[in-house]
């Protein structure tokens, strides 16, 4: 266990979350545990070329290195003393906020145009503005510029991108619960943690942008 996860003992609804939901440490940090696994599988050597027999049965004989699920989902947690370093996988992801005491901030950096972005995700609508819209059901968003956007419950991730999250207020009492959906399905070996060195010089090359040069320190762990 690493020292942020030991450090992450000391927060009560860490711990309670992580025993509940069966939480284990993630390489990348925070705590994870798989909720589900899409029995059909996919042959990824050759889904982007030929729409012929690329979904079958998870007990089919193609080539097991290439079989990946379908779609598969975790719980992610986050406590205010860790983050989620900087990574990629070669499938999309999409991140749902579930509940926290703080805003969720995803970092993300484009291999292809070289640009950092991030989204801000949380689950607290601004539901005083426009209360007499929403009486009849709160749990339903009501689309508009002054009520719920999408981009604060949720955000995909493109496959291949580097992205890293942490909390808005790193307080070491604060939390987000999370859950990432993978398509096609997560697995170790589509993986890759950030080197810090490799980052730095495709994306801060230039030297300008002092900013990003520090957040890439400060999200990386090798």
């Amino acid at each position: 266990m690493s020292t942020t996860h030991q450090q992450e003992e000391s927060n009560k609804i860490v711990q309670y979350f992580v025993k509940k939901y069966k939480l284990l440490p993630h390489v990348e940090g925070g705590y994870y545990s798989e909720i589900f696994r899409n029995p059909l599988s996919v042959n990824i050597q050759n889904s982007s070329t030929s729409s012929d027999s690329t979904i079958s049965s998870a007990s089919s004989e193609n080539s097991v290195e290439n079989q990946r699920s379908l779609s598969t989902s975790i719980f992610y947690l986050l406590g205010g003393g860790d983050f989620s370093c900087f990574h990629s996988i070669k499938s999309f992801e999409q991140w749902h906020y579930y509940t926290g005491s703080c805003n969720l901030i995803i970092h993300v950096l484009d291999p292809q145009t070289k640009r950092y972005g991030k989204f801000v995700l949380n689950n607290r609508p601004n539901v005083e503005s426009d209360l007499s819209l929403q009486q009849e059901d709160l749990l339903t968003p009501h689309w508009g510029s002054e009520k719920v956007e999408l981009t604060n419950l949720s955000c995909f991730i493109p496959e291949n991108w580097w992205f890293a999250a942490e909390l808005e207020d790193k307080s070491p009492e604060n939390y987000v619960m999370a859950g990432c959906t993978v398509s096609f399905g997560f697995d170790f070996r589509d993986f890759a943690k950030a080197k810090r060195d490799n980052l730095l010089a495709e994306f801060c090359k230039d030297g300008n942008d002092k900013e990003l040069e520090e957040l890439i320190k400060r999200l990386t762990r090798d």
